[in-house]
């Protein structure tokens, strides 16, 4: 999905083409190496037909509470999945670039 704008889902009427050239047309989950930190990035995945997503596994709890609150007062109450229980993959996301 890089390279979007956040008018995305809307220019493509809710689908993507990936760098592979499949169609999305929706119902999926957007997990953690996404990088999803911002309410307007959520909203571009919610509009091509994002079902719930998982919060970055580096994000604090803070962060955390802060971005769903967001979300919600822009309209995306979208179920968030966490990382909770075990060992934080090492090098698992662009924040990790010199693990």
């Amino acid at each position: 999905f890089s390279g979007f704008g956040d008018s995305a889902a809307d220019s493509f009427g809710g689908r993507f083409r990936s760098r592979v050239g499949e169609i999305f047309t929706g119902n999926f989950l957007a997990g953690a190496a996404l990088n999803l930190y911002n309410p307007a990035t959520l909203g571009v995945m919610a509009r091509a037909g994002m079902k719930r997503w998982q919060a970055p596994v580096e994000m604090s709890q803070q962060d955390l509470a802060k971005l769903i609150h967001d979300c919600h007062q822009a309209g995306i109450p979208h179920p968030c999945e966490v990382f909770a229980y075990g060992h934080l993959p090492l090098a698992w996301s662009s924040r990790c670039f010199t693990a």
